[in-house]
């Protein structure tokens, strides 16, 4: 991949301030039972992903048709659901499997949020991060929550926070993108296979609009996972971050979720609206630029909102 941008071409370092290095070690953190499920899923998994990586496709976005109400929609696959129900209301090319960006990271927040202790404090270890990825400048030895952590990931697309949670988690990162691959096999995410926990482009990582979109309405029934996603901004150690998600303060009702970027997956987003007391869930992959993925995403909403 020629770019490993997360988002769009924003670099999150910033001086820091207030630095947190507590005199006392860190406390290990015990994995949970989920790498006993990595390893018993693992085969299958591996079996499955070599055809599965053979039909995966780039961005290709096309100006998709008009569908009764909805308008056309630049992109290359995308799906729209009741976000209670998870009723699909239209869709294109939602089972295709293909990069997401940082969408992975919706997984990477799922595994964080089962182990639970959202208080417990990570130590963060040496990272290479390239120049040009998404950051929010963490350093080796910082001290940070996986709150603090888990909003830098989500709300800012940072990858030093995903991979510090992947470590503080699993103990490394391949052991954490095993699970990562043992949780969509046991929950039925047939398209979606993970190489890295922050979504950078690989040929064996992918998933689908369809996947996409069950994992992130069960995301958003976790109460501390909305409170995250619905930020327009976060700040670690004094430092704002800005949130990815240009829908979040300027769509009625948007409160999520989730956007990526990479050259081999275009501009995607998994949003979200509440709108008395109706959610639905957009998933747009494969946009040609930002302002498409937007547009589309927005027109989605619409269309999800105007059917009875």
């Amino acid at each position: 991949m020629a770019s490993t941008l997360s988002h769009r071409p924003r670099h999150l370092r910033a001086p820091r301030r207030g630095r947190r290095r507590p005199a006392q070690s860190r406390r290990p953190f015990l994995f949970s039972g989920l790498v006993g499920a990595a390893i018993l899923v693992i085969v299958g998994v591996t079996t499955m992903t070599a055809a599965v990586t053979d039909a995966v496709v780039g961005p290709r976005a096309e100006i998709v048709p008009p569908t009764g109400d909805l308008p056309p929609i630049a992109a290359a696959s995308y799906v729209v659901v009741d976000g209670d129900s998870g009723e699909p209301l239209a869709s294109y090319n939602a089972d295709q499997p293909r990069p997401v960006a940082s969408l992975a990271k919706l997984m990477t927040a799922r595994l964080v949020l089962d182990a639970g202790q959202l208080e417990h404090t990570a130590t963060v270890p040496p990272l290479q991060v390239a120049g040009d990825e998404s950051e929010a400048g963490l350093e080796p030895g910082d001290h940070v929550s996986w709150d603090e952590l888990l909003q830098a990931m989500l709300v800012a697309s940072a990858n030093d926070a995903a991979r510090t949670l992947a470590v503080d988690v699993a103990g490394n990162e391949s052991r954490f993108v095993r699970t990562m691959n043992a949780e969509a096999a046991s929950a039925g995410l047939d398209a979606t296979r993970y190489a890295n926990p922050t979504g950078l482009d690989d040929p064996a990582q992918h998933s689908s609009a369809a996947d996409i979109a069950r994992l992130a309405r069960d995301l958003m029934q976790d109460p501390a996972f909305h409170r995250i996603v619905a930020a327009e901004s976060t700040t670690i150690d004094g430092s704002e971050l800005p949130a990815t998600n240009d829908l979040l303060g300027a769509y009625r009702g948007a409160d999520g979720i989730k956007t990526g970027h990479t050259d081999e997956a275009g501009w995607c987003i998994a949003a979200s609206a509440t709108r008395d007391g109706r959610s639905i869930v957009a998933v747009v992959l494969g946009a040609p630029t930002e302002q498409a993925r937007d547009d589309a995403a927005r027109a989605l909403l619409d269309y999800g909102f105007s059917v009875t």
